[in-house]
Parts: C-alpha cells; sequence; structure tokens
C-alpha cells in the first residue's frame, strides 16, 4: 500500500492499539470478495494513487505512487514514494507482502521486521488501466466493536481513468457497503516521483 517512512511509524503506533484506518465506523468489517483469478506478476510495476480514504500516514503528501516486484525466494517486494510538501521533501519506504494460499486477492505487507502484517486487498483490477484495493481491521473500542478502513484507487497512467470507469468501480465498492464519499483525490500534477 502506498506507504511513506512517516506512514509506517503511524501504522506501527496505531496498529498497537489495534486500530488501522482513519475511517472508524461501528460494527464488524464489511464482508468484500477479492479478485479471485488474480495474478501478482501482472500486477507488479508502478501503480499512482488517484484516491484514498484519508490516513494520517499519507498527511501532507502528493505525487503518491507504488512500485511492485516479485521476489526471487516468493513475496513482493513494495516501494511507495510520495513528496511531503510541508517538508519539501521525497519520502520512501519499501516492504513486502505476500499473498494468501488459498485466496489470491488477500495480501499481507509489512514495512519493518517484526510488523503485524497488513491487509492489503484486490477487490479489482484489469492490471493494466486500474486496481481497487481495500483493507479493514476489526476492534473493540469502549465494549463495542468497530472498523477501520482504507480504501485506494490505483492506476497505471498518473492522470487516471475516465469519469465512467470511474464511476463503474465505485458503484462496485458500494455494493459492497463501503462509503466512497469518504474518498479524496491525489495530486498527481508537477511530479517526478522521486526518480
Amino acid at each position: 500500500m502506498e506507504i511513506t517512512v512517516f506512514r509506517a511509524l503511524i501504522i506501527v503506533v496505531v496498529a498497537a492499539d489495534g486500530c488501522l484506518g482513519q475511517i472508524t465506523q461501528r460494527g464488524k468489517c464489511p464482508f468484500v470478495p477479492t479478485k479471485p483469478d488474480f495474478d501478482v506478476s501482472f500486477y507488479t510495476g508502478r501503480w499512482y494513487e488517484q484516491e484514498k480514504f484519508p490516513a494520517a500516514f499519507e498527511a501532507n503528501q502528493v505525487c503518491i505512487s507504488a512500485d511492485y516486484y516479485l521476489i526471487p525466494t516468493g513475496g513482493v517486494r513494495v516501494i511507495n514514494r510520495g513528496f511531503n510538501v510541508v517538508q519539501n521533501r521525497d519520502v520512501t519506504i519499501s516492504g513486502d507482502a505476500v499473498q494468501s494460499p488459498s485466496q489470491p486477492g488477500k495480501l499481507g505487507v509489512r514495512f519493518f521486521p517484526g510488523q503485524p502484517r497488513q491487509p492489503y486487498n484486490i477487490l479489482d483490477t484489469d492490471y493494466t488501466t486500474y486496481s481497487v484495493v481495500f483493507s479493514c481491521q476489526e476492534s473493540t473500542r469502549n465494549g463495542y466493536p468497530s472498523n477501520q478502513q482504507f480504501l485506494w484507487v490505483l492506476t497505471r497512467q498518473p492522470w487516471g481513468i475516465s469519469p465512467q470507469l470511474r464511476h463503474k468501480l465505485l458503484a462496485k465498492v458500494e455494493r459492497f457497503g463501503i462509503n466512497t464519499s469518504y474518498l479524496t483525490r491525489t495530486q498527481q500534477q508537477n511530479c517526478s516521483y522521486g526518480n
């Protein structure tokens, strides 16, 4: 997932508290099926973050991208980049992801050794244009079940996708009970992507 050094630090801190997202709702996580025939080898390469649920670990960032590479020993290398406009600097962090043996669209990602893997669930992708990724963790707050959600719309091109395709993807996400009104756009203009 698109995570910078600051983002990863926040994830470690909030993971200890059982809270991984900025969108918190009462109840359990919605049931959201992942892409059943997901092939990670077609997913490798660069993706650009177009929209996301707000997250503290992405505060003040623009030009967010993620690169995925197969690891010869198994799994996926993840390199996330962004530009922090407050600190006026590129930020980068790398980690790794592994697939669920029984559900290839479910991955677990981490950015530090020993860190619990966080869900990275591919809801849909055509590998060449778009990817929709969802993450949800359940916890208990004040004796009540709650869940914390992340949602990302990624694209292969920095300029994104057509409004028609976006509408189709968000309609699919909403059918699973995910409130897409929380999505915010990621600035992808005048970016160097840390190259």
